[in-house]
């Protein structure tokens, strides 16, 4: 997909892991609407419950953009000049463990693309990857 950012060396700088699958989804009845899945590290079968570890971490690009005016103000973020809502996946109102699970999701600077994180990481580590996926753009 010519849109796609390729996370590869982001990934391999910000954690070392190596790339475990890759899928694409097409929504039907979204016209073009697509999402490609790169998935990090052990493949498992819930990633919205696990440990810190082993580290494990999906990122996710699609085509079109995220509603920041739903993002909750608790969890928004400015980092490196997006609009980036970081909170605990599965329910952002639980107590979690420091280390996650994670999800972040917003969009690139270019404005017609956006991206979802989910790991079992810190919160800083997630921003230092959205950071350096965003220097992946060639536009």
């Amino acid at each position: 997909m010519p849109w796609a950012i390729r996370p590869y060396s982001a990934m391999r700088l910000t954690f070392d892991l190596k790339l475990s699958q890759v899928s694409v989804v097409k929504f039907p009845g979204a016209g073009n609407r697509m999402q490609i899945d790169y998935l990090f590290g052990p493949l498992r079968k819930d990633y919205g419950r696990q440990g810190s570890s082993p580290l494990a971490i999906r990122v996710s690009e699609a085509n079109a953009v995220a509603d920041v005016k739903r993002f909750k103000a608790k969890w928004t973020h400015s980092v490196c000049g997006m609009t980036v809502e970081i909170s605990p996946a599965a329910n952002p109102q639980r107590p979690h463990p420091a280390y996650g699970p994670w999800y972040a999701v917003g969009n690139f600077p270019n404005g017609k693309r956006s991206f979802a994180i989910t790991a079992n990481t810190g919160q800083k580590l997630i921003q230092s990857l959205v950071c350096r996926l965003a220097g992946n753009l060639g536009n």
